[in-house]
């Protein structure tokens, strides 16, 4: 045995205009508060060292910075020196260091690198 469904006739609702005291009643006594305006924008607030554009954590530095000043290191220093090192040019390390340091790529890094590659990729076939 089936039973249809009944059907749902669409029909269109028009816009209602009541009165502004209906949109704040709550249980026909109380009276709701008024929404809450949005504040005025704000002014972004940025960190005290130079080219630091992270949000204040402390004292008008970022935590980063202020972990600095803690530890009495100046603000000034290079964690990492970056300098590269052409010691490993010509074996496959030396290409990880040259993406690692940004240093265009030099002939024999790159050769290291393609014949590491293609070892690689005949074991792999060897395996298969």
């Amino acid at each position: 045995m089936t039973r249809e469904l009944p059907t749902i006739k669409a029909r269109r609702i028009g816009i209602v205009e009541l009165p502004p005291e209906r949109y704040y009643v709550y249980n026909g006594t109380e009276r709701m508060p008024e929404p809450v305006k949005p504040k005025p924008a704000t002014v972004v607030q940025v960190c005290a060292a130079d080219d630091c554009t992270a949000e204040p954590h402390a004292k008008g530095y970022c935590s980063t910075h202020y972990r600095k000043i803690l530890r009495g290191v100046s603000l000034d220093a290079d964690k990492r020196r970056r300098v590269f090192d052409p010691s490993k040019c010509g074996e496959t390390a030396g290409y990880s260091r040259h993406l690692h340091y940004g240093v265009p790529l030099c002939d024999p890094c790159r050769d290291a690198k393609n014949a590491y590659d293609r070892r690689r990729r005949a074991g792999k076939r060897a395996a298969a």
